[in-house]
């Protein structure tokens, strides 16, 4: 589950020039604690009501003299564990998504990366997560889970999404009973299986290290 796939549609944007008092209005209409700046398409960082000097602003002073955080933002590909690392780094409740040249697609809040850790269900239980992308219209689930199980592997759960790159694909998530899934990786790409993601014992740790700062931030 990549960054593009977890953006929120509903996150506003401020343009640099918006006044500080309708910056602050649109924080509290969105129940946010910042809001990204976008110039021209490009990401200039935060809003959050507050300045550096946690003075409050004056109210007629655009945003652009109170950014914050410009470098807290993800490019579109990278997994949900590095988000929590970028927003925990930034002591940030948002992250941007932006290409190489700071190109502006779009926003995550802490609380999509949660829900993200909760539907996957690989951070809070042992066990392995295989991702692999398949055609809508061209694939077999029982097919799926006969090859995993056939290399030793027991499949817990999956979850079925749509492919935020990809018309016409989905993303199989496949939650393992076991760590080492690289029997099953290699069956799947034997068979023809496009695998995106594959998660070891290794990984596992780390993202459930990652998990548990992100849940201690939020308590705070």
């Amino acid at each position: 589950m990549n960054a593009l796939s977890l953006i929120n549609p509903a996150i506003p944007t401020l343009n640099p020039h918006t006044a500080v008092q309708e910056a602050q209005t649109t924080l509290l209409s969105y129940h946010m604690y910042e809001v990204p700046v976008v110039d021209k398409g490009i990401f200039m960082g935060f809003f959050g009501g507050l300045s550096s000097s946690d003075k409050l602003p004056a109210p007629a002073s655009p945003v652009r003299d109170h950014l914050y955080n410009r470098d807290c933002y993800v490019e579109p590909q990278v997994y949900y564990y590095d988000i929590v690392k970028k927003s925990l780094l930034f002591d940030n409740h948002s992250v941007a998504v932006c290409e190489s040249k700071g190109q502006y697609l779009g926003a995550i809040r802490t609380g999509d990366i949660v829900k993200a850790f909760g539907l996957l269900s690989a951070t809070q239980s042992p066990g392995g997560l295989i991702v692999i992308m398949v055609r809508t219209d061209d694939y077999a689930l029982a097919e799926v889970i006969r090859l995993i199980e056939e290399s030793g592997t027991k499949v817990l759960s999956l979850h079925v999404l749509q492919d935020p790159d990809k018309d016409h694909h989905i993303q199989l998530h496949i939650k393992t009973h076991t760590q080492e899934t690289q029997p099953s990786i290699e069956t799947l790409k034997r068979f023809g299986y496009s695998v995106l993601e594959g998660y070891d014992a290794e990984a596992h740790q780390d993202a459930k290290r990652n998990y548990d700062l992100l849940m201690r931030y939020l308590s705070d």
